[in-house]
């Protein structure tokens, strides 16, 4: 009884975490790269512009409606990422020439992923495979841009699960 009266308090309190890159720069852990002096936590969301990002983590269930803006994350086998199914208004945005890199692991972006690169063929984007161990799972892809590519470092290696796509353009497998 006790856990479902705080479970909405917990939840309202979640808060948007903006990287400044004021620490060392590419380390999700270290809370000065972080607008506040500390990263993201349970169900907290983020937005991460310009940059190439890390994720050196573990354990952590980020909120939907995270952003992605000219801006590369980094998943590693070590610190899994996952955020979990929001409805279709809370994806995590991937906009311009943004990039997940996914080097082993299993991953989960349970809900939407949107790639938006603002109508332009000059940006690019996508997300990258790296090793036979990697996978993405993700509940939907939406691609809004001509450009958004899936790239696989060999042929028959690596997975991206998702439940469905949809998009003005066909990606690039």
């Amino acid at each position: 009884l006790i856990a479902t009266l705080l479970a909405p308090a917990l939840t309202a309190n979640a808060a948007l975490i903006t990287w400044n890159g004021n620490g060392d720069g590419v380390s999700w852990s270290d809370g000065s790269n972080w607008v506040g002096g500390s990263g993201p936590s349970n169900n907290d969301t983020f937005s991460i512009s310009n940059t190439t990002v890390d994720y050196d983590v573990s354990g952590l269930t980020l909120g939907v409606r995270s952003t992605l803006n000219n801006a590369t994350l980094n998943l590693t086998a070590s610190h899994l990422i996952n955020i979990p199914a929001g409805n279709t208004t809370n994806p995590l945005q991937m906009l311009n020439n943004s990039f997940i890199n996914v080097t082993g692991g299993t991953h989960t972006i349970a809900g939407r992923i949107n790639y938006d690169n603002g109508g332009s063929a000059a940006h690019s984007g996508g997300i990258n495979i790296v090793g036979s161990t990697a996978v993405l799972n993700s509940g939907q892809l939406i691609n809004w841009s001509p450009t958004l590519s899936f790239e696989f470092d060999a042929l028959g290696v690596g997975t991206i699960n998702y439940g469905s796509y949809a998009g003005i353009a066909a990606a690039s497998l």
